[in-house]
């Protein structure tokens, strides 16, 4: 049976047994917590691509400025999408710096996403062992945050990817939607159109910063 869009949560605490239950709640990094299965939908606005300060030196004035910039804004809740690759530490990176400035909440998200098709016992094992994968990741990328006093949560979601992200941005009331951005390739300019953070740079109902 292919999962669906309920929401749920991940708990698991020190010395308790592992358990998906109905309800959800909120704490800090310097606690374990779970994740949960969200939803969620919406359309907005404002992108920020950040370079690393390794470019050049006309680039890195550039950059303090946009860093200047982002850490004026009042930002209250930041959503962090993540694929568990490299290419995601700067992003959380990126999230630790302005919700110690801000004073923002930050969720970690991950999207399961569902296979067209017949349902069956194959399938549900499947996403059953990809959900429980990313409740494990999550956990570890939201230790980073520990004794930071950043109120951090971990979020799987299941379905779509973009469609998803877009949807938790909306029903959670984010503000800022912080993104990895790809690394480039020979494709050219029609494989970024069609990337993930292109779609959401153009659909998402919050400002959205691209971290390279």
């Amino acid at each position: 049976m292919r999962p669906d869009r309920k929401s749920i949560r991940h708990s698991a605490g020190p010395g308790s047994r592992r358990r998906l239950r109905p309800g959800a709640t909120r704490g800090t990094a310097d606690r374990e917590r779970g994740a949960r299965l969200a939803g969620g939908q919406r359309v907005g606005r404002p992108e920020w691509t950040v370079q690393p300060d390794s470019s050049p030196r006309g680039d890195r004035r550039k950059t303090r400025k946009e860093r200047s910039v982002l850490n004026d804004l009042p930002f209250t809740h930041i959503v962090v999408p993540l694929d568990f690759t490299t290419k995601n530490e700067a992003a959380l990176e990126m999230a630790r710096t302005l919700a110690s400035r801000s004073g923002a909440r930050i969720s970690l998200v991950h999207v399961v996403e569902t296979i067209e098709g017949d349902e069956n016992d194959e399938l549900t094992e499947f996403y059953q062992t990809l959900q429980q994968r990313a409740v494990e990741e999550l956990a570890a990328a939201a230790r980073r945050f520990a004794n930071t006093g950043i109120d951090v949560e971990e979020f799987v979601l299941i379905g779509r990817r973009g469609l998803e992200i877009l949807r938790f941005a909306a029903e959670h009331g984010a503000d800022l939607l912080l993104l990895s951005a790809r690394t480039p390739s020979t494709a050219g300019v029609q494989r970024i159109v069609g990337s993930l953070s292109y779609q959401l740079s153009a659909l998402a109902p919050c400002t959205v910063l691209v971290v390279k």
